[in-house]
């Protein structure tokens, strides 16, 4: 009875605590450049990162190997948005040196789990099977890395038989994702951007194949996140903690960082629009006066994250530039791109006429602004430190961070529709098209009556497209249909695809084989059903997510690890 009498006193003033107003201090909220001219400004960061690549191994040296996941991601976004295939046959051909990089199975780190995100913007990007393939492999590698329901409810880590306890403060440790899976000497630190990004390339995966396995996979990361790794601040700010230790069961690490946010805004939007909203009431039941971020359903937990993640001091400037400290390899330059992608991904999925889109896209273009004002005279060379001043040299990681700002421009606002002059027409065309708009409207009305019935079909089964202000010339796009809260701007999620590993991968989630799948390879496709080419027009597409670096690395984590991102 207490229960049911507090739930609508903790919903009001959760609903009452949300601002959606953007903050007056918050500079050049606008921008009046055409699209043409924002493909142009992305074009040319990437033209000056194209003589830094390594003919050895694909990826750019002065980058870490997972900033380049970043920057391979940036890439093929650019291409998604602006309608290009430019990078298609370098993409391919870098990310085939970049599978026989990645950790073996006898050592995990959870950093690489981004580039089973890279493998799934290149899929979006170019529709190419091999790099949905590749996701699927990454996936099967770094899954024995996750704490299953088996382990946490056996308090013991099936690979090694590492003993833990099964729950931390009444709440379950399965879904986390270890810092490093090695077999004979396992961190028990559990990775906050490693959870984010497994729990987001199981959603990617089951936005795309429809496999309940992915859809348990997200939701259990995302329940181990929930209930260990939010960290509410004085003001009330929710962001997270960078660990979880699960000896001694608690949050451990340092300052917090705008990446873990930027990627736990990704995977919960990407989770929310892949499941329709579903709300997760029933699976928290007692926790919801808890866990305050709760709400009736994942849009709302997503907008009051990213309004936190857009209004915490402690990486943003008054005027609301991101200011976190470029000096600092952890919490800085190479990492922002995260909180970037994880905005414009919720802005993606939300109603363009929403509050939170609304807020979402001045904070973003405030970061564009700046960045224009910021940029070496006459070139396109860009600094790291987001508050200047210009750079007299070209830095890589100013370059990707600028590049993740530039992409997101092209999306958030493009050229209006070109419109066509017509002929004038005849007084009897007039009452002609007169008689057949009524008849339009009242077939239209029909139609209208008969999706409001079938409204509870699962949106798998439609294919959303992007906005009218992509719309060119003699091309017909259709408008984004809106279903529920979210919106779906691009062609996928397909329906289920018969992946040439399905038969493996149905294994139930808490029985994943320790042995990782082989990458797949360079090799003739596979015999399985072919998704539909996507449209030609320009594409507002979904947004990505990153690794497990995410701040300063705490004294107790293992010196391997210390090795690795040193």
């Amino acid at each position: 009875m207490i229960l049911l009498i507090l739930l609508p006193v903790v919903l009001i003033s959760r609903s009452l605590a949300q601002d959606y107003s953007i903050p007056l201090q918050w500079v050049n909220t606008t921008s009046s450049l055409s699209r043409n001219d924002r493909i142009k400004l992305s074009s040319d960061v990437l033209e000056t990162l194209d003589p830094l690549y390594s003919s050895i191994n694909g990826t750019i040296p002065a980058l870490q190997f997972f900033e380049n996941a970043d920057l391979f991601i940036a890439t093929t976004i650019y291409d998604s948005l602006a309608a290009s295939e430019s990078n298609r046959v370098a993409s391919r051909g870098r990310f085939s040196f970049i599978t026989g990089q990645l950790a073996p199975e006898t050592l995990a780190f959870g950093v690489d789990l981004v580039w089973g995100i890279a493998a799934i913007e290149a899929f979006k990007a170019y529709n190419d099977t091999y790099f949905l393939d590749n996701a699927v492999a990454i996936w099967q590698t770094y899954s024995p890395s996750v704490i299953t329901q088996s382990d946490a409810d056996l308090g013991r880590y099936g690979r090694n038989d590492a003993t833990f306890p099964s729950t931390c403060n009444g709440y379950s440790n399965a879904g986390g994702v270890l810092l490093i899976s090695n077999i004979t000497n396992p961190s028990l630190i559990i990775g906050t951007t490693g959870t984010g990004n497994y729990m987001g390339l199981s959603a990617h995966l089951f936005n795309l194949t429809n496999q309940q396995m992915y859809h348990d996979a997200a939701q259990l990361s995302m329940t181990f996140i929930r209930s260990h790794l939010l960290n509410y601040t004085d003001n009330g700010t929710i962001v997270l903690h960078p660990y979880f230790e699960l000896i001694p069961c608690q949050p451990i690490g340092g300052d917090v960082s705008s990446l873990n946010s930027g990627v736990y805004l990704e995977a919960l939007s990407t989770f929310a629009y892949a499941t329709n909203n579903d709300t997760l009431m029933q699976e928290y039941g007692s926790n919801f006066l808890i866990h305050l971020d709760d709400s009736n359903d994942d849009s709302d937990r997503a907008n009051q994250f990213a309004l936190n993640a857009m209004k915490f001091s402690p990486w943003n400037s008054e005027n609301g530039v991101v200011r976190e400290d470029p000096s600092n390899l952890n919490a800085g330059a190479p990492l922002r791109g995260a909180l970037m992608r994880g905005l414009y991904r919720h802005w993606t999925h939300s109603p363009k006429d929403s509050e939170i889109a609304k807020v979402i896209k001045a904070f973003l273009l405030v970061q564009y602004n700046n960045l224009q004002n910021n940029v070496q005279f006459n070139t396109s060379r860009y600094s790291p430190d987001w508050k200047g001043p210009p750079m007299p040299s070209l830095i890589p990681r100013g370059q990707l961070n600028a590049l993740d700002v530039l992409n997101f421009a092209i999306g958030v606002e493009g050229d209006p529709p070109l419109m066509v002059t017509t002929h004038s027409l005849s007084l009897g065309h007039i009452i002609g098209g007169a008689v057949g708009g009524f008849v339009l409207v009242a077939i239209a009305a029909l139609a209208l009556a008969i999706c409001y019935r079938r409204k509870t079909q699962s949106r798998r089964n439609n294919l959303h497209y992007g906005n009218s202000e992509t719309i060119m010339m003699n091309e017909i796009v259709p408008v984004p249909r809106n279903q529920g809260p979210f919106i779906e701007p691009f062609p996928p999620p397909f329906p289920t695809l018969d992946l040439p590993n399905s038969s493996k991968l149905r294994n139930e989630f808490q029985h994943v084989s320790a042995t990782p799948a082989a990458v797949a390879h360079d090799s003739p496709p596979s015999p399985s059903p072919q998704p539909p080419s996507p449209p030609t027009a320009p594409q507002e597409h979904e947004r990505r997510v990153y690794s497990d670096l995410s701040l300063s690395i705490p004294s107790s984590a293992p010196p391997e690890y210390q090795t690795v991102v040193g």
